[in-house]
């Protein structure tokens, strides 16, 4: 940001718009452009690489094997939507390659067009092979075939391809997918991660439970980057230009922020009716929300909240996770409400395959952390369904089981990161 203020006094002409966000700078350019800013641009960002890297503070905190100086790319366009996707080429170059990758550029544009029409040879291959397998489903846009947001989900959380052949088996419930469709699938899923556009966000809010003294509800709605994945998808599916592509990929955005909004409206909502007026407070930014309160929250409470999260559609995109009353430290009771997280995540994965998606879909499941420190304690889960589904005795009892499973991953992931790990399970409550 210093240097971009002193490239403006070098130009007086030159205005220089500035956006941040957690993963991203970005800076909108107006006036008199000069002629030369591609050079100046590669020049600065050149300098900034170097400098943060020598920079002490950096090296005393991250291991020496990571101090590649290749961590920020950078990208311009005419658009907003252009400079991300050069950016997200940029990737691709090699350390000794770090210059501003220019969407202009006829060599990019003959690249990203050549990435385009490959994703699309890729969807038919998929399409042809896997159209009854439920993975492909239908885009709204252009009514072709294109892989389910599931499908994107499991990509971008599964590295290894054997796992991930298990994984969409026990998800889709089809058997003896071939290695060329886990191959054609994960190399789809990095072509439209090229045109994926950037997340822009209007205001920043930090959602933590600092002033949590009587604990909270730490919320996750769960798949927003597989939607936007799938948003990408189609938009590719729908376009006939690169052009084209860039700007429906940012429409196919937008339609997803709208329904994660709603899905935000609505939990808000559910807080005004269960709760009296001042009675809790619910921050919101991006696809997490904390919720507050003024007095510890009760099991009837809980029960609330969880009956009316049940009866809207797809209970299971969102991870609840209760944190207790009586942590002191605050740092401790944002950890907790992300361990909890976890661990809802992690019984999902154990029970993918054990019980059927449309059933497991339907149902909500709430952490409750009841310790008084991160990563140690007795963790209880609270489960709900939607008003049509019942879980059977032997299904219960399956859940509760996967949970001591679930929770015992967590506690190894915690320990492998050097922090304490130690959770024990209190079954369903």
């Amino acid at each position: 940001l210093d240097k971009m203020t002193a490239l403006e006094k070098r130009y007086p002409g030159l205005k220089v718009e500035r956006y941040s966000d957690f993963k991203s700078t970005r800076f909108a350019f107006s006036g008199e452009i000069p002629p030369n800013l591609d050079k100046e641009l590669n020049r600065l960002h050149k300098e900034v690489n170097d400098a943060f890297f020598s920079d002490e503070t950096v090296r005393a905190v991250v291991r020496e094997e990571d101090l590649s100086g290749d961590w920020f790319r950078a990208g311009i366009g005419e658009t907003a939507d252009q400079a991300t996707t050069a950016a997200r080429y940029a990737r691709r170059q090699k350390p000794d390659q770090m210059f501003v990758q220019n969407f202009g550029s006829r060599v990019l544009r003959r690249r990203l067009e050549k990435d385009r029409v490959s994703a699309g040879n890729i969807r038919l291959k998929l399409e042809e092979r896997l159209k009854e397998t439920g993975m492909m489903t239908k885009s709204e846009g252009s009514g072709v075939l294109i892989p389910d947001e599931g499908v994107f989900d499991l990509v971008r959380k599964i590295e290894d391809p054997g796992e991930l052949k298990s994984a969409l088996e026990a998800r889709y419930g089809v058997r003896n997918l071939e290695y060329r469709d886990i191959e054609d699938i994960k190399n789809y899923s990095a072509l439209v991660d090229q045109f994926s556009p950037g997340i822009h966000v209007a205001k920043r809010e930090i959602v933590n439970f600092d002033e949590a003294i009587h604990g909270g509800l730490s919320i996750d709605f769960a798949g927003m980057g597989s939607h936007n994945a799938r948003a990408t998808a189609e938009a590719l599916a729908a376009s006939g230009s690169l052009d084209e592509a860039v700007d429906l990929a940012r429409v196919g955005e937008q339609k997803v922020t709208s329904v994660f909004d709603q899905k935000k409206d609505s939990l808000r909502n559910i807080m005004k009716d269960t709760f009296a007026e001042g009675e809790v407070r619910t921050i919101c930014t991006g696809d997490d929300c904390a919720v507050i309160p003024i007095r510890p929250l009760n099991p009837r409470d809980k029960k609330a909240i969880m009956s009316r999260i049940a009866s809207q559609a797809d209970p299971a995109s969102v991870r609840l996770s209760f944190i207790p009353d009586n942590v002191t430290i605050p740092l401790d009771r944002t950890l907790l409400g992300t361990h909890g997280e976890s661990i809802e995540k992690a019984l999902r994965k154990q029970l993918s395959g054990y019980l059927e998606p449309a059933k497991l879909k339907g149902i909500l499941f709430a952490v409750d952390m009841q310790g008084t420190r991160a990563g140690s304690g007795k963790v209880g889960l609270l489960v709900e369904t939607s008003p049509s589904l019942r879980l059977t005795a032997s299904e219960r009892e399956l859940i509760e089981s996967r949970l001591k499973a679930a929770i015992e991953t967590v506690n190894q992931s915690l320990v492998k990161q050097g922090d304490a790990g130690a959770y024990t399970s209190t079954g369903i409550l």
